[in-house]
């Protein structure tokens, strides 16, 4: 069983107070660097990335374009090299989208 749902599942979607949106990718166990989860995985923060720029989808949360969009990925476990490269490499693209991602142990951790 993968640590990660399918690509099309949005784990959590969280509406900020300063009128952003925080999404958030949920890990079940450990991110390996397989093949199979470094493909999911790059999927899935695609898709949210989509989901960051739809304005259906903001307007769903009663946010507008434009808006600041954080995708976290939760995970208190162990995170393979590969998977940290990759969501590098997405952060770079996430973030000439406006986007910002972070890999968080704990969701509690305050905003940097």
């Amino acid at each position: 069983m993968n640590s990660l749902t399918d690509s099309d599942t949005l784990d959590i979607v969280g509406p900020r107070k300063d009128g952003g949106l925080d999404l958030v990718i949920s890990a079940r166990g450990p991110i390996d660097g397989s093949p199979e989860t470094l493909s999911l995985l790059e999927s899935k923060i695609r898709s949210y990335l989509t989901a960051a720029k739809s304005e259906m989808f903001l307007r769903h949360y009663g946010r507008d374009r434009g808006v600041p969009v954080s995708i976290y990925i939760a995970c208190p476990y162990a995170v393979a090299p590969a998977a940290l490269a990759l969501v590098e490499k997405m952060r770079a693209f996430a973030k000439e989208e406006g986007v910002c991602i972070e890999i968080r142990k704990y969701m509690g951790e305050m905003h940097g």
